[in-house]
């Protein structure tokens, strides 16, 4: 992970425009999957991103966490879904080039894995399954404000990955940091 935070770093150093760095360690993602019962219903998952942009192109990691448990204190189920993401942004439309608060609409398109972990308990005994990492993929829009070193963005955005269930996943991500 260090490489290609340092990676995306040296990739924008190059030009002499000012490199944005951004940091939202604020943010919730819900999706809209089945549940135990396998009715359709919004999932939140805790998301911590760090990103790098320069002029229009924007680059951006994202880690969320997703974490279930239902039953009862004879049989109990913990879900536990990771993934990591990497999407690359431009901006289409800059609304506020010389004022403040600066808005922005921006495409995305994220490549990345995820892993799913079930643990399920019977009384005292326990058991505990982990898939392989599995490919993510997503597209999405994004809408971005910036006011002096705060940001905040709105993502909407479509995933598919063969752990998400349904395998089209549609989603609303929320985040908010520090923008220098």
């Amino acid at each position: 992970m260090i490489k290609v935070v340092i990676l995306m770093l040296l990739f924008f150093s190059w030009s002499a425009r000012a490199v944005e760095v951004q940091l939202y360690p604020l943010g919730s993602e819900s999706r809209y999957q089945q549940n135990q019962d396998q009715d359709l219903v919004f999932r939140n998952a805790r998301t911590l991103a760090f990103g790098v942009q320069e002029g229009p192109w924007s680059l951006l990691i994202e880690r969320s966490e997703y974490n279930e448990a239902y039953g009862n204190s004879v049989l109990r189920t913990e879900h536990r879904l990771v993934s990591y993401l990497m999407t690359g942004r431009w901006t289409l439309f800059d609304f506020s080039k010389a004022h403040h608060p600066r808005l922005q609409l921006m495409p995305s398109l994220g490549v990345g894995m995820h892993q799913d972990e079930v643990t399920t308990s019977l009384l005292d005994t326990g058991t505990k399954d982990v898939s392989a990492w599995e490919s993510l993929a997503s597209a999405g829009l994004v809408l971005k404000m910036k006011v002096a070193q705060m940001g905040a963005e709105l993502e909407g955005r479509v995933s598919q990955g063969r752990l998400l269930d349904p395998m089209v996943a549609y989603g609303l991500v929320l985040r908010v940091g520090i923008v220098f």
